[in-house]
């Protein structure tokens, strides 16, 4: 026999169906099945999950056409889009931006053109090149540096290596390249104006901080 809190609910049903269905206000035919089988208003969540996909897909076939990929690498690209897909369904924010470019280096390493990587990547609202990285000190327009000073900054998201560009001119020429920790250590001159900047790397483009400049100390 159901129990209290079942024999309640399945009254609730029936007097819904009887005043909706049956009464003056009877639903169509349509709806009359909808109310007998309520399952039929809840999506088949995988077959939006393929109709996603199969959209997805018709993106990145429209984004090869339009760059002109060559036919033999279609498959190649068409995998790399399903992957990313797949973690676009998983993970989001900016869990999302590392594992795609983490996905987009991979593929990289396998021959595949990072700008049509890019493009794709972007189909799912992220962009794959490195944040700005932070300039830390010398502090901007600081004065009376001593020569020992170095140049240090935070790092940046999805970077591989650093370009530090340093020197008496502004804006400064390149000074070092392929730098992979988050400090420099300048020769310096004493009452000498400096500028310097960081440009952060990867295999999809650069971002790159503002200019900033310093005195360093008189002897």
């Amino acid at each position: 026999m159901p129990s209290k809190p079942e024999r309640t609910s399945e009254l609730r049903t029936v007097r819904w169906k009887k005043r909706f269905v049956t009464g003056s206000d009877s639903l169509n035919p349509a709806m009359k099945r909808l109310v007998d089988d309520p399952a039929q208003l809840v999506p088949n969540a995988m077959q939006v999950a393929a109709e996603s996909l199969m959209q997805f897909e018709a993106t990145v076939r429209g984004i090869l056409n339009t760059i002109g990929v060559s036919t033999m690498l279609y498959g190649a690209y068409l995998n790399y889009g399903r992957e990313l897909w797949k973690l676009s369904q998983r993970v989001n924010g900016e869990s999302l931006t590392t594992a795609l470019w983490v996905l987009g280096e991979k593929w990289v390493a396998r021959g595949l053109q990072a700008s049509t990587l890019q493009a794709i990547a972007v189909q799912s609202g992220v962009s794959l090149i490195p944040t700005v990285p932070g300039l830390l000190l010398p502090a901007d327009h600081a004065i009376d540096i001593p020569l020992t000073q170095l140049l240090t900054w935070s790092a940046s998201s999805r970077v591989n290596t650093y370009t530090v560009y340093f020197g008496t001119a502004n804006p400064p020429p390149s000074a070092q390249t392929g730098v992979t920790t988050l400090s420099y250590d300048p020769t310096l001159i004493n009452s000498t104006h400096y500028f310097w900047r960081i440009r952060a790397i990867n295999s999809f483009g650069y971002a790159e901080s503002a200019v900033r400049d310093f005195t360093t100390v008189a002897p």
